[in-house]
């Protein structure tokens, strides 16, 4: 099995520490519209963040923005080759928020957007296409087909651009990431993904762990076989670390430690090179210690950040 990172293919068995859904730079376009803190735009304070991160354990980890929405492929390039974490850059899309009304993505054919992720995947990720779409390409390969919904599940505009990322997760054997909104949706997408082709083990789904109150909905999403990316860490409006804590270790205790996934799924807020008070590397430094007091060791941590994304990011073939 191969991982692909934005400086080439490696072995999945090379993967030692990741963490699985982040944002490590956003352009100053749409989402900064929406949110001042979703704007992750200095090299200088990323390379910073990302050096931080490799020098405290950190050696993998996942770009999450994808295509037209923000994402940098030449940064993301220049930052692996400067600080040695390998990074895997996304395609995909994202929730339709963080889209401009002119935006080409409300246009485009869902053949024209299969044909779009599959160049990205197997040629390179474009550039300069925040507006107007851009047939610049870099040389640089997307390893992650990024996919969203929002609270209200899928309507028509998400069905055309989800039976897309489907067409190609199964022609490349690329995982997907599901950005959930909504966790009372999750069950219509991986119905709805799983209906299209998309085998459960491509399918990671992220931000189930907001509503742990509900945790019902992540167990139902488990019984079917998908990842559950957690990253609702240090996110104290939602809940304490102690509480994500237990809520793991139930999932834990139910057999689901092989479908767990970390990561903090980064702001301008929470990355300390930019102001912030959590950091990069904050699992790394507190939260793996959390885990352990609250009845989850080094092994099962292992699993988490390991072994568990040795196989939910590798690119699959056919009967994997």
């Amino acid at each position: 099995m191969i991982i692909r990172t934005v400086l080439g293919d490696l072995e999945a068995n090379c993967l030692d520490y990741c963490q699985c859904h982040e944002h490590l730079f956003i352009l100053s376009r749409q989402s900064k519209l929406i949110n001042p803190l979703l704007c992750i735009d200095s090299y200088d304070k990323t390379y910073e963040e990302v050096r931080d991160y490799h020098n405290n354990g950190g050696n993998w980890i996942v770009d999450a923005q994808p295509v037209g929405c923000g994402r940098d492929s030449k940064k993301l390039e220049r930052l692996s080759q400067a600080t040695g974490v390998h990074i895997i850059a996304s395609t995909g899309f994202h929730k339709l928020i963080f889209y401009g009304k002119n935006h080409w993505i409300h246009n485009i054919s869902k053949s024209g957007f299969a044909e779009l992720m599959l160049s990205e995947i197997n040629t390179g990720m474009y550039e300069n296409s925040e507006v107007e779409f851009s047939s610049l390409q870099t040389t640089s390969r997307a390893g992650m087909i990024k996919t969203a919904i929002d609270e209200k599940g899928i309507d028509s505009r998400y069905e055309k651009l989800l039976s897309a990322a489907a067409e190609v997760s199964i022609k490349t054997g690329t995982p997907i990431q599901c950005h959930i909104e909504n966790a009372e949706t999750a069950d219509e997408l991986i119905s709805y993904l799983k209906d299209c082709g998309v085998k459960a083990n491509h399918i990671i789904l992220a931000h189930m762990d907001r509503c742990i109150d509900h945790k019902q909905y992540a167990i139902n999403a488990l019984k079917q076989g998908v990842y559950l990316q957690c990253d609702t860490i240090a996110r104290y409006k939602y809940h304490s670390n102690e509480a994500e804590a237990k809520w793991l270790g139930d999932l834990c205790e139910l057999g689901y430690d092989k479908q767990i996934l970390l990561g903090l799924d980064t702001t301008r807020a929470r990355m300390k090179s930019y102001g912030g008070k959590v950091g990069l590397s904050f699992i790394l430094l507190e939260f793996s210690d959390i885990l352990k007091e609250n009845g989850i060791n080094e092994e099962t941590i292992k699993q988490f950040v390991r072994y568990n994304p040795q196989n939910a990011l590798s690119i699959k073939s056919e009967g994997e």
